[in-house]
């Protein structure tokens, strides 16, 4: 166990989870590895802050050499040279780049309305494909791209990181097998307080510098950051929605943004489950996390000083499984008395990551293994596009005041 991670105390606490049936470790897809010598070539399209981001966590990850960067404005593109292979070329259109021979592999960071176009040259251009989130800009793109994909050899991975999360994966596992009871409603809160506009030194490069701003380059915040919890709690619960309504404004930056600044979605699932999707940009307060009610534990998922999950047993004595025994350890106070009192119990697994480093790594280090063993990705084009269509669906709600129903205009076949 990493004492990094874990301290003495969260360890016996975990010791104590294990023993009610809830086992720690690795889940089957994080025990491939490809072999030491094996090397893919990519190209990074977009070297703004995500992809700049992602050349230099590539770093970390030995089968993926970056040997080529593209980005029109030349002080991005020059930053993401400086974190590439010594000999990475640099173009500024990105059909270029699709021309290197050596490049076998691209990653598109790119505004949210370029995936698309880009996603569907590399896959003419038999390329591997790792597309940032949310995949495409609309329905009918959504639609196209998951056509192409199905129809072509490369392998196509979304960058919804989280889903190689191993505590997602052991979340999941304790809400199937009835840990947790039924659960009956989720809550999801992205708090970020800011309000994304960078400061521009050249007025030509504005707008798409700031296209987070802008509706020609995406959809907003339920796009940007809600995307990752609409997507995980999809993942986690093992079923999309299939209605959606809401509300958003551009209230509090009415001068500096078209795209909303707040945000509030209700989504129902199958079965009448309710999932509530809320995203600020007025405050910091509680940063990320996500609630799952059960009827028997409450699950929670909170990102604010570093990755982590509890469960919150339900008072109730009758619905609660065996608690530890007496004096588990006679340190960390882990008793029965803890459960009875619905305090936290933590929720750990081996290797789990706590930061966006740690888990965009992840990430890109199961793009390598599936590229090389020509597999699957688990966040693959058909989940990556249901996402987006769920994103487009309640972004419809909000910007049309209706209840929008999945029906043949969102399914994505």
């Amino acid at each position: 166990m990493n004492t990094d991670f874990f301290s003495r105390r969260r360890f016996i606490q975990a010791g104590s989870l294990a023993s009610a049936g809830l086992a720690l470790g690795f889940p089957d897809w994080a025990k491939t590895a490809a072999a030491p010598g094996d090397t893919i070539g990519v190209g990074i399209i977009g070297t703004g802050s995500r992809g700049t981001y992602l050349t230099k966590l590539s770093q970390g990850v030995p089968q993926l050499k970056v040997l080529a960067c593209c980005d029109i404005i030349p002080e991005q593109l020059s930053e993401g040279l400086k974190r590439a292979d010594k000999k990475a070329r640099g173009y500024a259109d990105y059909r270029k780049l699709l021309e290197n021979k050596d490049v076998e592999a691209v990653v598109v960071a790119t505004p949210q309305s370029f995936h698309t176009d880009i996603a569907l040259a590399a896959l003419d251009a038999g390329k591997h494909v790792y597309c940032e989130k949310t995949l495409t800009y609309n329905v009918a793109e959504t639609r196209k791209l998951v056509q192409a994909v199905k129809n072509a050899k490369p392998v196509f991975q979304v960058g919804f990181q989280e889903r190689v999360n191993p505590l997602h994966h052991k979340i999941r596992e304790i809400i199937q097998n009835g840990t947790a009871g039924e659960i009956t409603h989720v809550a999801a809160q992205y708090s970020y307080h800011t309000s994304q506009r960078k400061k521009v030194e050249n007025p030509k490069w504005e707008r798409i510098l700031n296209w987070r701003l802008y509706r020609e380059f995406t959809g907003g915040p339920l796009d940007e950051l809600s995307a990752h919890q609409i997507d995980i709690v999809s993942f986690i619960l093992g079923k999309s929605p299939v209605k959606a309504t809401g509300m958003g404004s551009t209230s509090f930056y009415p001068k500096e943004r078209e795209t909303y600044d707040n945000v509030q979605v209700l989504y129902e699932y199958p079965g009448g489950l309710k999932g509530n999707f809320t995203c600020l940009m007025t405050t910091g307060y509680m940063g990320y996390n996500i609630l799952f009610y059960g009827t028997k534990a409450t699950i929670e998922i909170w990102n604010v000083d570093g990755n982590r999950g509890n469960l919150y047993f339900e008072s109730d004595p009758s619905r609660q499984p065996p608690p530890p025994p007496e004096n588990v350890d006679g340190i960390s106070g882990a008793t029965r008395r803890i459960w009875a009192r619905a305090e936290p119990v933590p929720i750990l697994v081996e290797g789990q990551p706590r930061w966006d480093t740690e888990t965009s790594t992840l990430s890109l280090k199961h793009f390598a293994e599936c590229v090389l063993a020509h597999k699957t990705p688990l966040s693959d084009v058909e989940t990556g596009g249901t996402s987006a269509n769920v994103i487009h669906m309640g972004n419809a709600a909000m910007q049309n005041g209706t209840l929008e129903v999945w029906d043949e205009k969102y399914k994505i076949q």
